[in-house]
């Protein structure tokens, strides 16, 4: 521990450095993420620290937040534990330094596991595990602190890792977690199996499909139906892992902090008794409408300390046993939460000179709890109006904690003029207006026939959630807009767009593939598809196995492919036909395309 105490007192007189700047609570907040809690960052991603080490810097950065007066801290108003939570869940978003320390090794984990071939790599596999993967691998006696330090980070990413089945060759069915329905643990199938058997026993070889008939009869209906539903490889790809809180796949320190913390705050609310919300996407969505506020930080967090009923009010001081004054300073009666910014008569006449001059209306009635109150609240207002009862709160705040302080009363008429003056100010120097993008203004609006001597191929998904499946639609022309081919079919249980996308893109390199043409053009409208088909990285999202599948027939092929993105104007043909794919059986048609189809490729070359 000895060892680490130069970044405990490197942080701490980082902080007492800041002590004479009168900084807001947000100016805190953001010296704190962006200076105090970014000291450790390089030696957390090599070494393991002490948890002493950690509870120095969190007493540090709480006792900073909070302050101090005449020398002695001031009330912890709420607990670590909470203010360390992602504001997504309601929390300040500091970092949990035990935490961000794993999800820091956890990236050096995700780095030998994704690229065995550096030095690193193959040092640490010589000493460790040299007939293992280093998934398999653990601590021993006499291995170093540095491989201890690892260790702890590679708990953390076992725990969200998930492989993507390629070829299924080295995926074990019942040690690995393979299947996106069920990432927090490995499926358990009803049959004995033994624990190398890999999921390549599952799949048809020849058809490169699931043995549909084996895996209902070992595995429980639903996680047979998850099994079902993963598109697997023509082309025998081989399996990677992929991390699935990131949309790319790849790990990050972020995902991985968040899952962390989040697992934490269920565990610890489920130990004390506490319900959650079991809609938790709802609540991500009510904390993130607070936080996205056009008003200065320093107001939003007023807001936020209100919701958690957080702040010094009378009945609050008088909970904690504070020797003051615990009565309304306006009108002497007892101070709750909801009296001193709602109910009080002096900031009641302050929302009516709101509402008479600025439009805005307060909803008193429903006061559950604040949380719940200002959650509907905010539900209900427009963009403007959130603005105006963040800054009326703050303002509210202020002039109630200068009269406590002995200042002179100011009219509730004026401090209605200085919020809307506020309001005003924000809303010109906030807001920037919208500017549309310049994909959007440069992109073609009108299909537009290949260079000489090239075809165009332009490809589409369209997805049938009520029937569970997906279409896809495939057209073919020629540099002088002559129709040479088109193709469609439906896919069942397919309903993910990217996914459909995807797979429809694989059928129309396959298919543009079998005719005599050496040059070829693939368009889609999917943007995001195009973007990865053209990166050079591995792609480990849901859709990478399939993305690899291309890129392995593009570089084994001798035509010469061509992918480009284009607008949804210019792929109406294509769309088209994928909405008329309502069979799962296929449909080719050759120079002659079918009749529901000629309008919309007449209006391609004439408009």
């Amino acid at each position: 521990m000895n060892a680490f105490n130069f970044i405990a007192e490197k942080v701490w007189k980082r902080v007492q450095g800041w002590s004479d700047r009168p900084l807001s609570r947000a100016g805190k907040e953001v010296m704190i993420k962006s200076v105090a809690q970014a000291i450790p960052t390089y030696i957390m991603s090599c070494f393991q620290l002490p948890d002493g080490i950690c509870e120095k810097m969190r007493a540090t950065v709480s006792n900073y937040w909070w302050g101090f007066e005449g020398g002695k801290k001031k009330m912890h108003w709420r607990s670590w534990a909470w203010m360390s939570t992602p504001k997504f869940l309601g929390g300040m978003g500091f970092r949990d330094m035990k935490i961000f320390n794993q999800a820091m090794l956890g990236r050096q984990c995700w780095r030998l596991i994704t690229e065995p071939d550096s030095l690193c790599a193959k040092v640490l596999k010589g000493r460790y595990y040299p007939k293992s993967s280093f998934l398999d691998s653990g601590p021993t006696k006499s291995c170093s602190f540095t491989w201890r330090s690892l260790m702890h980070g590679k708990s953390l990413l076992e725990r969200g890792i998930l492989w993507r089945v390629g070829n299924g060759e080295d995926i074990r069915i019942t040690k690995d977690k393979w299947v996106p329905d069920a990432p927090c643990h490995p499926i358990q199938p009803v049959v004995q199996m033994p624990d190398d058997l890999k999921v390549c026993s599952l799949i048809d070889e020849s058809s490169r499909q699931w043995n549909e008939e084996l895996v209902r009869i070992c595995f429980r209906p639903a996680d047979a139906e998850s099994i079902l539903n993963i598109p697997l490889s023509q082309n025998r790809v081989c399996d990677h892992v992929a991390w699935p809180f990131t949309k790319t796949g790849i790990y990050t320190v972020k995902s991985a902090y968040n899952m962390a913390k989040c697992e934490a705050v269920h565990l610890n609310a489920s130990a004390k008794g506490k319900g959650e919300s079991s809609n938790q996407v709802c609540t991500a969505k009510e904390w993130k409408s607070l936080w996205n506020i056009n008003a200065p930080p320093k107001m939003k967090i007023v807001l936020w300390r209100f919701a958690h009923d957080c702040l010094p009010t009378g009945q609050q001081l008088r909970i904690r046993q504070i020797p003051a004054y615990d009565l309304c300073c306006y009108c002497g009666i007892d101070e709750s939460t909801q009296h001193a910014f709602i109910l009080c008569q002096y900031v009641a006449e302050i929302w009516r000179e709101l509402k008479r001059k600025g439009g805005f209306k307060l909803m008193v009635k429903m006061f559950v709890s604040p949380k719940q109150w200002i959650f509907e609240m905010l539900a209900a207002c427009t963009d403007r109006e959130a603005t105006i009862l963040v800054i009326a709160f703050w303002h509210i705040w202020e002039a109630r904690n200068a009269v406590r302080n002995g200042e002179n009363k100011m009219h509730p008429h004026c401090i209605a003029e200085k919020i809307l003056a506020y309001v005003d100010m924000v809303l010109v120097h906030w807001c920037t207006p919208a500017h549309p993008r310049k994909s959007d203004v440069l992109n073609r609006k009108r299909w537009e026939p290949p260079p000489q001597g090239w075809i165009m191929v332009n490809v589409d998904a369209a997805i049938f959630h009520k029937d569970n499946r997906m279409g896809l639609g495939i057209v073919i022309r020629d540099e002088r807009g002559v129709f040479l081919a088109a193709c469609k079919q439906g896919i069942d249980k397919i309903t993910d767009p990217e996914l459909a996308e995807t797979i429809a893109f694989r059928r129309a390199v396959n298919f543009a593939s079998q005719l005599p043409h050496d040059h070829i053009i693939i368009a889609s409208d999917c943007e995001s598809l195009i973007k990865k088909l053209q990166s050079r990285v591995t792609d480990r999202s849901n859709i990478g196995i399939i993305i690899e599948d291309i890129k392995k027939v593009v570089c084994t092929s001798t035509v010469a492919f061509s992918f480009i993105h284009v607008n949804r104007c210019c792929n109406k043909a294509a769309h088209v036909l994928a909405r008329s794919a309502d069979r799962l059986s296929e449909s080719v048609w050759l120079h002659v395309p079918p009749e529901f189809l000629w309008s919309t490729l007449c209006n391609d070359m004439t408009a």
